[in-house]
């Protein structure tokens, strides 16, 4: 249609945040510059009190006239999300050099192993690059070493034929071996919830405890 997509990012607690420039510069795999009016930080995962050096990956907080002040009748996730005037997101995510905010993963997603932080989009990522790979999901799992361990679930393209083996080598060669999936199961489609996002906890049901 020749019109121009702008990837940009909000939330049903408040929106909009941020949007790549109609006039500027426009970065893949960014949601852009913060809109005015618009606070964000990016805090260390632990105490959400340290805010953490441009590049650096962690907790999203929010703060400005567009957001909630608190969630129906849901006074413990009101307290948990919403701390001294900041809206805590949840997300994962890091600014570059010029402002512009990337976003990582989902904070509750993240797995943990053997002391390294894991974020599952990035295994996703690398998996969906490959040709026979449609669709991918990693989820983290029990570990008696680790403490956890990434295990992949993916759906193939129609017609396409690959197995475990040939998707954890090809894992290997875009990954450090930490974030190497443990397991990459096949599935004829990944379970969805809601508007068609992956259900992450079905596949926790699904996945091995090592």
């Amino acid at each position: 249609t020749d019109n121009e997509i702008l990837e940009g990012w909000g939330m049903s607690e408040g929106a909009p945040i941020n949007v790549n420039p109609t006039h500027g510069i426009k970065k893949p795999l960014s949601v852009g510059i913060t809109n005015p009016r618009t606070e964000i930080d990016i805090v260390d995962l632990d105490t959400g009190s340290r805010v953490l050096p441009q590049g650096e990956k962690g907790e999203i907080r929010l703060r400005g006239p567009q957001f909630s002040i608190g969630y129906r009748n849901r006074p413990e996730e009101t307290a948990a999300a919403i701390r001294d005037g900041w809206l805590y997101t949840g997300d994962i995510g890091y600014f570059d050099e010029d402002g512009y905010l990337f976003l990582v993963d989902r904070k509750k997603e993240m797995i943990i192993v053997g002391g390294f932080n894991v974020y599952p989009r990035e295994i996703d990522e690398v998996l969906t690059n490959h040709p026979a790979v449609a669709e991918a999901a990693t989820v983290g799992v029990s570990d008696s070493f680790s403490g956890e361990v990434p295990h992949a679930f993916v759906a193939l393209v129609p017609g396409a034929e690959v197995n475990e083996e040939a998707l954890r080598t090809y894992c290997s060669k875009n990954l450090v071996k930490y974030k190497i999936p443990r397991a990459v199961t096949v599935l004829e489609t990944l379970p969805k919830k809601g508007p068609g996002k992956i259900d992450k906890m079905a596949l926790k049901t699904r996945a091995t405890t090592y």
